[in-house]
């Protein structure tokens, strides 16, 4: 069997971090936005011990094997990647790969079902870029698998699991479900590309869906996501997201009220410690000015404008390709 899923990016509009949890974690009040900038990933049933396929770890009798390629990858100088499993013939780098999490998750919890897999990714998302490219594919993963296997989970409970895997997985799985049609979730309440997000970022509220171009541009620096969140608490937040405000705007699809209501509070610790992603919001706002919004995604490292004015992100996506190679027009989906 063979299932095929497109796995999209997203944005943040907003981030407030309301404190720490007894368990460590933020809680965190965010409204995130898919995009249009997306991975696709195919999925094939594999049968072991064939020229090419995985061979079986000791005590396995089920693997998986992953080829990753794409621009993503091509940029950053890491050309095409594979991995198979069992275990013990999987390095442990790539047993960090959310699509082995994924399968593992699920082979786990249905051994009866679970079956061998042959997964491509084809990489467009920019990697460890704020933009939940992983939380994408590990989401489309579980959305396929449930497909595959007739694991018969509804979109609920595939968010659940998906907890287990990402705060941002729980999200990504409700917009690929809106998107995904094939996967019959498309009507479901809780399938949506724009949300609220509370708790640890888990606890969602879908959102209208609302039309903008986008123009985003990484950096070439890696952020700690870790490093941020732990950093944040030791700084001053002076301005903080009007949450209700902003979800009004997206309801009214009111630009003005959108962009006025986009904060981050991250960046008040990101944009101190990382000089590569203040660089790009400088210079990506003289680009945009008074036309658009410009906000980080995520803890970083990526940048986003939005501007009503398509012409206008065209020539953010032109000036900033100059600046950072990883720059793309894009557009909320």
């Amino acid at each position: 069997m063979r299932a095929e899923v497109d796995a999209y990016g997203k944005i943040n509009l907003s981030i407030d971090v309301l404190g720490r949890l007894d368990n460590g974690y933020h809680e965190v009040c965010m409204v995130m936005q898919l995009i249009s900038l997306h991975d696709h990933l195919c999925f094939e049933d594999m049968v072991p011990g064939k020229e090419g396929g995985p061979r079986y770890g000791k005590g396995h009798d089920k693997a998986i094997k992953i080829e990753m390629k794409g621009p993503a990858l091509d940029s950053r100088g890491e050309g095409e990647k594979h991995s198979c499993g069992g275990e013990e013939l999987l390095p442990a780098a790539d047993r960090d790969n959310i699509v082995w999490k994924a399968w593992e998750l699920l082979e786990k919890r249905f051994p009866h079902k679970a079956r061998s897999l042959q997964v491509t990714i084809e990489k467009n998302i920019p990697v460890a870029a704020g933009l939940a490219g992983g939380s994408a594919d590990g989401a489309a993963a579980l959305l396929a698998l449930n497909k595959m296997w007739s694991l018969g989970l509804s979109l609920e409970e595939l968010k659940k699991l998906g907890a287990e895997l990402g705060a941002d997985v729980p999200f990504s799985l409700a917009g690929q479900a809106k998107l995904n049609k094939e996967y019959g979730f498309s009507r479901d309440g809780s399938a949506c590309t724009c949300a609220l997000a509370e708790g640890t970022g888990t606890v969602l509220t879908p959102l209208p869906s609302w039309e903008s171009p986008v123009v985003l541009s990484r950096p070439p620096v890696h952020v700690s996501t870790a490093r941020v969140y732990a950093g944040i608490d030791s700084v001053d937040i002076p301005r903080r997201p009007r949450t209700d405000e902003l979800i009004a705007g997206i309801r009214e699809k009111n630009f003005e009220k959108i962009s006025k209501n986009m904060v981050n509070v991250l960046e008040n610790y990101s944009l101190k410690v990382y000089h590569n992603v203040v660089y790009t919001k400088n210079n990506m706002e003289a680009i945009i000015g008074d036309r658009g919004k410009v906000l980080m995604s995520g803890s970083g490292p990526t940048v986003y404008g939005l501007s009503r004015d398509r012409a206008v992100c065209e020539k953010a996506c032109e000036e900033m390709s100059k600046i950072n190679r990883e720059t793309f027009l894009s557009r909320t989906v």
